[in-house]
């Protein structure tokens, strides 16, 4: 039957490794074969034919939208055995055809196809691509760490099934891309080389091709000028007899262009640029790729032609809140050219979209880090879940068995039944004894991998530190020196920014240290009554910032507590600041109610806001990680989406529950309740620390000896303890070992140590001091170090050290320390 004939020859598992015109020798089938299916009621074809007449219908968008709600709408009503290509058709529709299609479609679709899946080898391999489609789909819309999520989980299919084909390739491929448009290049290079090591296996020379592009356009932004051009030149040779690829050469003449610019020679990127955009002014292709026009308005700012370039780059139309490299390129490239011209507000305006799409790009390599090693852990359990559920039926089968022989045997027999079956119930004791072993086994490889990733947290918290302490410092200290109202502004973007960044770091190592089950709560008494005016008081300058009232509603008696202050106070500040920040205009109420149950009293806290609101939809979400109301909240009022996650998970933590109740542009109120241990209102209350103006006059003229090796960390040190100390005397040792050796010889009241420095670390040198045979083992000692995690706080006491602040430090806390400790001392 013809129909049948047509419907085994579309193998929609090989179709993408075909000519790219494959289908036109099936242009006119496609119609037939509709026709036929209908006729003969084979509803199941249906999706497929519509679908493939939409890839007939090139060029033709009305026919090409049509046939893809043909096939969507046939998929529905039939059990179509080929339904990935139902993914194809909603591509179709947004990208091609401009509708809005939802990304629950997408999910539900992919759910609805697994479900008629097993764990066989053949349908994981079918899996695997619809799954790619997924990621596919989200790299276009630029949401890339589900992106990431999906092609992941492909990758680890293909792999599973050792099938490094095409198809793993391009996936490789596009992770790399995504790397590299939110700048981690790192990652980015370990998957563009795997690409091109299975093209190379593979012997296909477009993939090859496209894979040195790709190395190519990586080599660009680590500014590696010579392996950029290799990496072109090698990608044009295997190219050369390749057909239908002309936007492939046009991509490498941009990167071309690229290099040129690199170097430059921005007269000769214009050259390679103009040669590409007759073609483009021809009509003969598709419109130019984004980084066509970033190099061009980089040539015409080198030139100082800045006029052209403001042009070029204003004419792009940018979809608002899309985040990436090429984005952040040109809003970049805004701000020179806008400052060359001498307009500094829409100078200002670029750099400040430039930070914030960095910030962004921030926030997304840290979950794509924590994607990956989420995916390794759980792929971990899958194995170790399979293996049980194996040996569990197994033995159900075999016990089954038994049974029916134990029962079928004749009573000369049961003897040398139960002889076997004792035998059998050993060996599986010892099958499961080994099994628990594995099992053992990959739990402590799981948690070395969980103890890894906070390890990652650790050293990348200590390498932004160092250098944002030396922002901050400079920053400060420049804004104190009065400077330009221009250049005031520029440094508070600078403040903000660092001030912007640390936070993200400091949510990070929070949400790490509470996930990994390290965080212990204290057992202190406290006034709840002063710990909310304490934290109103903190909070009160950034609601009047944006001219919002900041109320508070709490008890008239005194309410005290056995608990965690530090803690509480944290959730105060997020749940305030939160509300603070989507908050435009009218109140913010804090406000707390108490009952008692049993033993425990339970405190009540509210803090309600009459901001955007949120939507029904997304409240359960709200308390995920990386998550906020709105998907371009994070853009316009910036944060990590982690501050509220931090909290619920340290209501938990108490044993207490938190909740929102808001309605969109009306505002929210977010309640939590923990229930505490009361305390006698006699109990000896832990006081806040309060810095006093005087402390900077009780300690004049005192010497610091300084152990840096840091240049720019000495200056920030120097200068801060000189403007906030009159007479102050600040000696730099570069490192350990000279520190020993200055003490010896001169007398200082106290030293600020660095840790981690080269010939002699702060550890040895503190336990070095402490040895010496003089009084001088006893001067005071403070840690200073950008490694802020509780370990590293644990080794610092156990060294010797007095006490200890993280960089970037805070001036008023620093001279408290000093105080206290010199006092202490005398």
């Amino acid at each position: 039957m013809r129909l049948e004939a047509i419907w085994e020859r579309i193998d929609v598992d090989t179709m993408y490794n075909q000519e790219p015109d494959w289908w036109k020798i099936w242009k006119n089938e496609f119609k037939e074969a509709i026709e036929l299916a209908i006729k003969h009621d084979k509803k199941g074809y249906l999706p497929l034919f519509y679908a493939m007449s939409g890839v007939a219908c090139a060029g033709n968008m009305d026919c090409m939208c049509t046939s893809a709600h043909k096939a969507i709408e046939s998929a529905k009503v039939a059990n179509a055995s080929k339904l990935p290509i139902v993914f194809g058709a909603y591509q179709v529709l947004a990208f091609q055809c401009n509708e809005n299609v939802k990304d629950a479609d997408m999910i539900n679709e992919f759910n609805k196809m697994k479900t008629f899946l097993s764990d066989s080898p053949a349908d994981l391999k079918y899996l695997r691509e619809p799954t790619s489609a997924l990621g596919y789909w989200y790299k276009r819309k630029e949401k890339y760490p589900k992106a990431l999520s999906y092609l992941l989980e492909s990758q680890r299919l293909s792999e599973e099934l050792k099938l490094m084909d095409i198809s793993y390739a391009r996936n490789n491929e596009a992770i790399a891309l995504i790397h590299i448009q939110i700048g981690n290049y790192k990652e980015a290079e370990k998957y563009i080389d795997k690409s091109l090591q299975i093209a190379h296996f593979l012997k296909d020379t477009f993939q090859l091709g496209s894979s040195y592009l790709g190395k190519s356009n990586l080599m660009l932004k680590l500014k590696d000028e010579a392996k950029a051009q290799f990496f072109i030149d090698s990608a044009m040779y295997v190219m050369k007899n390749v057909k239908h690829c002309e936007p492939c050469y046009n991509i490498a003449k941009t990167l071309n262009a690229a290099i040129k610019n690199l170097s430059g020679n921005y007269s000769g990127a214009l050259s390679e640029l103009k040669e590409i955009e007759v073609f483009y002014k021809k009509g003969e292709g598709p419109m130019p790729e984004p980084v066509f026009f970033t190099e061009k308005a980089r040539a015409y700012l080198g030139l100082k032609k800045y006029e052209s370039a403001i042009q070029i780059l204003n004419a792009v139309k940018v979809a608002e809140h899309t985040y990436n490299k090429d984005v952040s390129d040109n809003y970049d490239i805004l701000s020179k050219a806008y400052e060359g011209i001498g307009d500094y507000n829409n100078a200002l305006k670029n750099f400040r979209l430039h930070v914030q799409a960095e910030d962004t790009l921030a926030v997304w390599q840290n979950s794509s880090e924590a994607t990956r090693l989420e995916l390794e852990n759980q792929f971990t359990q899958q194995q170790l879940q399979s293996e049980l559920d194996f040996q569990t039926q197994m033995n159900v089968q075999k016990s089954t068995r038994n049974w029916i022989l134990f029962l079928g045997i004749a009573a000369l027999l049961l003897a040398m039944g139960l002889y076997l079956r004792l035998r059998y119930t050993r060996k599986t004791q010892r099958l499961l004894q080994h099994k628990n072993e594995i099992i053992e086994a990959e739990k402590e490889k799981a948690q070395a991998s969980e103890k890894a990733k906070h390890q990652f947290l650790a050293n990348m918290s200590h390498e932004i530190r160092t250098p944002m302490n030396a922002i901050k410092g400079m920053t400060d200290i420049l804004i104190r020196r009065n400077p330009n109202d221009d250049q005031k502004e520029y440094l508070d973007g600078i403040k903000q920014s660092s001030d912007s960044l640390l936070f993200i770091i400091n949510d990070i190592l929070d949400i790490s240290k509470i996930e990994a089950g390290k965080v212990e709560l204290e057992q202190e008494p406290f006034s709840v009554n002063e710990l909310v005016k304490n934290v109103h008081t903190m909070m009160q300058f950034k609601a009047e910032e944006k001219g919002l009232e900041l109320l508070k509603d709490i008890p008239s008696e005194n309410l005290y507590v056995n608990g965690d202050a530090t803690r509480l106070r944290q959730i105060l500040i997020n749940l305030i600041g939160n509300a603070i920040k989507f908050t435009e205009n009218g109140l913010v109420t804090t406000s707390v109610k108490s009952e008692q149950v049993g033993e425990k009293l339970n405190l009540h806290f509210c803090v309600t806001d009459t901001g955007i609101g949120i939507e029904q939809s997304n409240i359960d979400k709200i308390f995920e990680s990386f998550e906020q109301a709105y998907s371009d909240t994070s853009r316009k009022f910036g944060g990590t989406g982690l501050g509220l996650s931090i909290s619920k998970k340290l209501v938990e933590l108490h044993n207490g529950k938190i909740w929102v109740e808001s309605e969109k542009g009306k505002g929210s109120q977010f309640h939590f309740i923990i229930p505490y241990a009361s305390a006698e209102s006699g109990a000896e209350v832990k006081p806040t620390e309060v810095f006093s103006n005087n402390i900077a006059d009780t300690i004049k003229g005192i010497r610091i000896l300084l152990v840096e090796d840091n240049a720019f960390n000495v200056v920030v040190a120097q200068e801060e303890l000189e403007d906030a100390i009159e007479g102050v005397q600040v000696e730099v040792a570069e490192n350990g070992l000279i520190a020993v050796e200055k003490l010896k010889s001169s007398a200082f009241d106290v030293i600020l140590m660095d840790i981690q420095m080269p010939v002699m670390n702060g550890f040895e040198a503190t336990k070095v001091i402490r040895a010496l045979d003089s009084e001088k083992a006893q001067i005071p000692i403070i840690a200073m170090t950008a490694n802020v995690l509780k370990e590293e706080v644990d080794l610092c006491y156990l060294a010797g050290m007095n006490d200890f602040i993280g960089k970037p430090f805070d001036t008023n806390e620093l001279l408290n320390k000093i105080f206290n400790l010199i006092n202490k001392i005398s």
